[in-house]
C-alpha cells in the first residue's frame, strides 16, 4: 500500500469519526431532549390519551437509541490507548452527574418531593425517575466497558458468541415486573418496580453501535441490520398479541429505534448546518453580553435597569416552577385554616373600611369609626402597618382571591429585591447575587410560612 493511499484512508477514517461524533450529539438532542419535553407536555396535559401514548413510545425508543449512540462513541475510541480507561470512567461520572441533576430537578421542582428524601433515593439508586434513568444505564455501561472491555472485544470478534449474549440478555425481559425490588438490579437485568432501562435488554443496540463506528463503509442501511430490525418488529408484535407487554415493548423499542436512527441519519446534514449556526449565535450573544457589561460599568442607570430586569425575569421563572402545582390544580394561596377563617374576612372588611374612612375625612369628619361590634364580641379596629397589605384596598371584594395570592407573590418579589439591593451595595457579582436572591426569596421557611400566613 502506497503512502498516498494510506493518507487517504486515514483522512476517510478521521472524516467518518468527526461525522459520527456530530451524529451522536444530534441523537442526544433528538432522542433525549425530545423525550424530556414530551414528558413535560404529558404532565401539563395529563388527561390526553394520545400524548400519553406518544410519551410511552418515546420512552421505549430513546433508551436503545442512546445506547446505540454510546456504542458508536466507544467504537471510535482506541482501547489500547493508556487513557482509555480513565476517559471512560470520566464519561461514566458525567452520566451519573447528569442522572442525579435531571432527577433532582424533576423530583424537587416538578413533583415537590422532600429535598433530603429525594436526594437520598437518587444517590443510593433506591428510586430512579424515568426522566433520567437512561443516564444511569449509560453510566453503568461505561463502568463495565472501563473494567471489562476485553470481554466485550471477545464478543465482538465472535458473531456466534455475540448473538448468544444478546439473546440471553433479551430473555431477562420475560421476568415479570416487581419481582426484583432494588433499582440497581433493574439497571442491570430489569424486573424491578421502577422506570429503569436495563442493560441486558439492549446489548444488541450497544454492539451494533460499536460495529457501525468501526465499519464506516458498511453504513447504517444494510441487509443484516434491516433483517434484524424486521425480526424484532415481528417478534414484538407477536408478543404484544400474547399480552407479554414487557418483552414486546423491548423488541418494538429496538426495532423502532433503528428506523428512528435512520431518520436522524438522514437529518444529519441539516443538523450539521444548524449546529455551527447555533454555536456562532452563542458566541455572538456572548460578545453582546460583554458589550452590555461594559456599558453597565459606564452607566449606573443602565446597570440598574438590566440588573433588576434580569432579576424580574428569573423571579417569574422560579415563581412558576415553585407554584406550578397550585396553577396546575387551579388553586389559590389561601390557606383553608387561618386564611379562610381569619385573613380573607379581615381583608374584605379592610376593603370596605378604608374607602369609608377616606370619605369621612374628605367631609371633614375626623370622628371616623374605630370600634366594630362585628369583631368577636366587639373590639377596636386594628390596621396592619405593612405597606403591601394596604394595596388590598385597590381591589374589589369580588377580586379578593386573586388579590390575596398576588400580594403574597409581590412579597416574595420584594424580599428578593431587598436582598438584591444589599448585594449591589456590597458590589457582589451579578450571577452570584441572582442565586442568593432566589435562595432567599424562595427559602423553605419563606414558602412554608408565606403560603400559609401571607
Amino acid at each position: 500500500m502506497t503512502t498516498k493511499s494510506i493518507s487517504a484512508s486515514a483522512d476517510t477514517e478521521q472524516n467518518h469519526s468527526g461525522i459520527t461524533k456530530t451524529w451522536i450529539r444530534e441523537n442526544f438532542w433528538i432522542f433525549y431532549a425530545g423525550f424530556f419535553f414530551l414528558n413535560l407536555i404529558n404532565k401539563v396535559f395529563s388527561g390526553n390519551a394520545m400524548i400519553h401514548i406518544v410519551t410511552r413510545t418515546a420512552f421505549m425508543i430513546h433508551g436503545p437509541a442512546l445506547i446505540f449512540s454510546l456504542g458508536c462513541l466507544l467504537g471510535l475510541s482506541d482501547p489500547d490507548d493508556p487513557g482509555f480507561k480513565r476517559d471512560t470512567l470520566f464519561k461514566a461520572l458525567y452520566c451519573y452527574i447528569f442522572y442525579f441533576f435531571m432527577g433532582f430537578i424533576v423530583e424537587i421542582v416538578l413533583k415537590q418531593r422532600d429535598l433530603f428524601a429525594a436526594s437520598k433515593d437518587l444517590l443510593a439508586v433506591i428510586y430512579i425517575p424515568a426522566y433520567s434513568s437512561v443516564f444511569l444505564t449509560l453510566c453503568f455501561i461505561l463502568l463495565i466497558s472501563a473494567f471489562f472491555w476485553k470481554y466485550i472485544e471477545s464478543c465482538l470478534k465472535s458473531r456466534v458468541l455475540m448473538t448468544l449474549v444478546c439473546i440471553a440478555g433479551l430473555l431477562f425481559a420475560f421476568i415479570p415486573g416487581g419481582i426484583l425490588g432494588y433499582g440497581l438490579t433493574g439497571v442491570l437485568i430489569g424486573g424491578d418496580r421502577f422506570n429503569c432501562i436495563p442493560i441486558a435488554y439492549y446489548l444488541l443496540p450497544f454492539f451494533g453501535g460499536i460495529l457501525y463506528s468501526r465499519n464506516p463503509g458498511k453504513g447504517l442501511v444494510n441487509k443484516q441490520a434491516c433483517f434484524i430490525a424486521g425480526i424484532m418488529l415481528l417478534l414484538g408484535a407477536g408478543l404484544m398479541i400474547l399480552h407479554l407487554k414487557n418483552p414486546a415493548a423491548v423488541m418494538l423499542g429496538i426495532a423502532c429505534s433503528y428506523f428512528c436512527l435512520l431518520i436522524s441519519r438522514l437529518l444529519l446534514p441539516l443538523y450539521m448546518a444548524v449546529e455551527p449556526l447555533a454555536l456562532k449565535t452563542c458566541r455572538h450573544l456572548r460578545l453582546k453580553a460583554g458589550i452590555v457589561h461594559n456599558k453597565r460599568n459606564e452607566s449606573g442607570f443602565t446597570d440598574f435597569i438590566l440588573f433588576y430586569g434580569g432579576y424580574s425575569l428569573l423571579f417569574l421563572i422560579m415563581a412558576f416552577l415553585v407554584f406550578f402545582p397550585f396553577i396546575h390544580q387551579g388553586k389559590t394561596l389561601i390557606w383553608e385554616v387561618d386564611g379562610v377563617g381569619q385573613y380573607i374576612p379581615r381583608a374584605i372588611r379592610f376593603i370596605h373600611y378604608i374607602p369609608s374612612v377616606l370619605k369621612d375625612l374628605m367631609k371633614g369628619n375626623f370622628d371616623y369609626q374605630q370600634y366594630d361590634f362585628r369583631i368577636g364580641l366587639g373590639g377596636t379596629i386594628t390596621l396592619s402597618h405593612e405597606p403591601v397589605y394596604w394595596l388590598t384596598a385597590l381591589f374589589k371584594p369580588s377580586q379578593i382571591e386573586f388579590a390575596y395570592s398576588f400580594l403574597i407573590l409581590l412579597r416574595y418579589y420584594l424580599a428578593g429585591a431587598g436582598m438584591a439591593a444589599m448585594l449591589r451595595y456590597f458590589k457582589k457579582p451579578v450571577y452570584a447575587s441572582y442565586l442568593a436572591c432566589m435562595v432567599y426569596a424562595f427559602s423553605g421557611y419563606g414558602i412554608y410560612t408565606g403560603t400559609k400566613h401571607g
